[in-house]
């Protein structure tokens, strides 16, 4: 989201209402028989190569017992009661995960629970702590660039020894009350694999917790943080995109009984955690990357792995990664010129827009509109009924992207959908659903719109999401996950290039995500 838009609403308390999945400061509550999932449908077409030692651990470990995470939201602890965080976000298996938690009300425990399928209860406890007496913990420390951090001592450490790569889910109890916390164990081996990216550095950027996020401070009179810590408790029930943007998608893909692998998003700045992946993705928000991260993924394209950006806004903003911390100053000097310099990546000293690598730029925050499908004839759309000119409503927000036909969108790429949406007053545009193939042979799907890993969570009246809407959403996301699990999909899948059909305008105005060039 541009720090342009006036109304500087964060995005979670847009997101407020949605079923089923925790957002803001909303628990998810039991799905009713009405909101029950359509099944997974068979792939047609290419069929997906799973070597049978990828997928062992997958199959197995979703064949144990599930266990239920939701709490009831009345019951979610205010920070002044209870929170907590993981001092360290991601790990490797077998390194000890510290918990550190304030408690007002009382003796506090610890439940780890790890996101799957389990045959649909949607994860599984792995670790329970003993009953904890609440100690004293000093208060937060805010640093010149405001960069908060909690210093809080760790009374537990979770034991990983023997646990799966995957998100994990720490439900923290005291007094009756609740408070979320998570953490991401990495996978040691990607190669060959379905790479899902938890994308912590955004997680970073919109937590409130102790006052200041990238986009604000405790008051309108406040600046906002140049620097952001995972030094602190996620604001919110504790896990806010972690539930509402990926938690769903990965619960598919291991249903579908995919060769997954996990990474957090500063993982991507090491190449060799994604350098011979089959396909990396994009979970759904996705916005601050840093030259590393751009650039290794844009080299594993280029080798070959498969790309998918199941969300918008993707790689908007640039930042750096500095001893843990997500440094972002947005349209504030940043004392780092050159490429690092911390800006939007359509903007700065040396532009580098987004849709060299999704497809697409950003295009507007807020936006609302209906799914509309542009060409069918695409195996996305396979088992979906979809024709051109199918729409379905609930699916296109509150942000979307636009293809532009502007140097550095592919000359492969084919839009399947391309949606109608209004924004705020006086913004009338389009969002669209791309495919592209790269010179490697490479596939890489965009769906555009915020709202797609929403519809997951079953219909939605307060947005409109009908079951058929589910159910496309559903059919193509499985269609989706099974393709960039295909090695270099755009030579088995090609697309077939069609931007001229849609009459798309150059101009990269019409919404709100700011022109394209130097600032």
């Amino acid at each position: 989201m541009t720090d342009q838009d006036p109304t500087r609403v964060p995005r979670r308390a847009v997101a407020i209402g949605l079923p089923a999945l925790a957002v803001a400061a909303c628990a998810p509550v039991k799905p009713s028989s009405a909101t029950k999932r359509p099944p997974v449908p068979p792939m047609t077409g290419t069929p997906t190569a799973r070597p049978s030692s990828a997928v062992d651990w997958v199959v197995a470990e979703n064949a144990k017992p599930g266990t239920g995470w939701r709490r009831a939201p009345a019951r979610m602890a205010t920070d002044d009661q209870l929170c907590g965080y993981a001092t360290k976000l991601v790990v490797s298996a077998g390194e000890g995960v510290p918990l550190a938690v304030r408690s007002r009300v009382g003796a506090w425990q610890a439940t780890v629970l790890r996101i799957g399928h389990y045959g649909g209860m949607g994860a599984r406890q792995v670790w329970r702590s003993p009953s904890t007496e609440p100690t004293d913990q000093p208060a937060p420390k805010t640093a010149d660039d405001r960069c908060v951090t909690a210093g809080w001592h760790a009374q537990l450490e979770v034991p990983t020894a023997g646990l799966p790569a995957g998100a994990y889910l720490v439900v923290i109890e005291a007094g009756g009350k609740w408070r979320y916390a998570c953490f991401v164990i990495r996978s040691e081996e990607t190669k060959g694999r379905l790479v899902l990216v938890a994308a912590t550095t955004t997680y970073a950027a919109y937590n409130t917790w102790g006052g200041y996020s990238l986009y604000k401070g405790p008051t309108p009179a406040q600046p906002r943080a140049h620097r952001v810590s995972h030094q602190r408790p996620q604001d919110g029930d504790g896990a806010p995109k972690l539930l509402s943007f990926e938690a769903a998608t990965m619960r598919l893909a291991e249903e579908l009984g995919l060769p997954v692998a996990y990474l957090g998003s500063e993982d991507l700045e090491d190449p060799s955690r994604v350098m011979g992946a089959t396909g990396i993705v994009s979970l759904g928000h996705d916005e601050y990357w840093s030259v590393p991260m751009r650039d290794n993924v844009t080299r594993a394209r280029d080798a070959g792995t498969n790309l998918g950006f199941l969300g918008a806004n993707a790689c908007y903003w640039r930042v750096r990664l500095v001893d843990g911390d997500v440094v972002c100053y947005k349209v504030d000097p940043d004392p780092t010129p050159g490429r690092s310099a911390t800006t939007l990546w359509r903007q700065g000293t040396a532009p580098e827009p987004e849709n060299s690598l999704t497809g697409m730029l950003y295009e507007c925050f807020p936006a609302e509109g209906d799914l509309t499908i542009h060409d069918a004839d695409s195996f996305v759309w396979e088992g979906t009924g979809a024709k051109v000119g199918s729409t379905y409503a609930g699916i296109v927000g509150t942000e979307v992207d636009r293809v532009y036909p502007i140097a550095g969108t592919p000359a492969s790429i084919q839009v399947l959908a391309h949606s109608p949406v209004t924004g705020r007053p006086g913004i009338a545009t389009h969002a669209d659903l791309v495919y592209y193939r790269a010179a490697s042979g490479a596939g890489v799907i965009a769906t555009g719109t915020m709202q797609w890993t929403w519809a997951l969570a079953g219909p939605n009246r307060r947005r409109g999401l009908t079951r058929d809407g589910v159910a496309l959403v559903r059919i193509a996301t499985t269609n989706i996950l099974r393709a960039l699990a295909t090695p270099r999909l755009g030579d088995a899948r090609p697309p077939r290039p069609n931007l001229a059909s849609v009459r798309a305008d150059p101009s990269t105005r019409t919404g709100t995500g700011g022109a394209v060039g130097r600032a």
